[in-house]
């Protein structure tokens, strides 16, 4: 009989997603116990087998794309005192390789996508600004800007609003609610 791993510290899970049809869970990992080299695990509800989808880098913040096909995730392939964050993507079966998610996006994370992906909606690289990237139009817009510091959005299902973290740091802060 397998034996369960031994860690030193307890794994640390920053962030899941479920599928859009709930069978598959995408969870950001780190065994480890760190935040820094955190990976993206698929786990199969049905039959509790898991696919690691990524390996080198620190990976963080899955959110599905419409159809089970794709997962976004934060990417970084430096530690977090000096990460260049971008949003990628790969396909959640764990085939091919990373793919820039939104192409004109330069730097960002928290990606959340609406159910139809036709939205994703991201926080800019220093964390102030909110940003929405229209996946058909195949362009990205401004939704909240200013000097206070903004994490975590979530889109609407409908794509009219998203709610987003503000003040403080990724962990506290008020809760706010901006109309797209």
């Amino acid at each position: 009989m397998d034996q369960p791993p031994v860690y030193s510290r307890p794994p640390v899970i920053p962030s899941l997603d479920f599928a859009p049809d709930g069978k598959m869970l995408a969870v950001a990992a780190s065994p480890d116990g760190l935040f820094v080299n955190t990976d993206i695990y698929v786990i199969n509800l049905d039959t509790g087998i898991d696919k690691r989808l990524s390996t080198g880098g620190t990976y963080q913040v899955p959110t599905w794309g419409p159809e089970d096909e794709y997962l976004y995730f934060d990417f970084s392939n430096t530690n977090l005192e000096c990460a260049s964050w971008s949003i990628s993507k790969r396909r959640a079966d764990g085939s091919g390789t990373n793919e820039p998610g939104v192409p004109a996006l330069l730097g960002g994370g928290d990606p959340s996508m609406t159910p139809d992906g036709r939205l994703l909606v991201y926080r800019e690289m220093l964390g102030n600004d909110i940003w929405g990237y229209d996946m058909v139009a195949d362009s990205a817009f401004a939704i909240v800007v200013g000097d206070v510091r903004r994490v975590k959005p979530a889109a609407s299902p409908d794509g009219q609003y998203v709610v987003y973290a503000q003040g403080g740091n990724d962990f506290c802060g008020s809760i706010q609610l901006s109309a797209v």
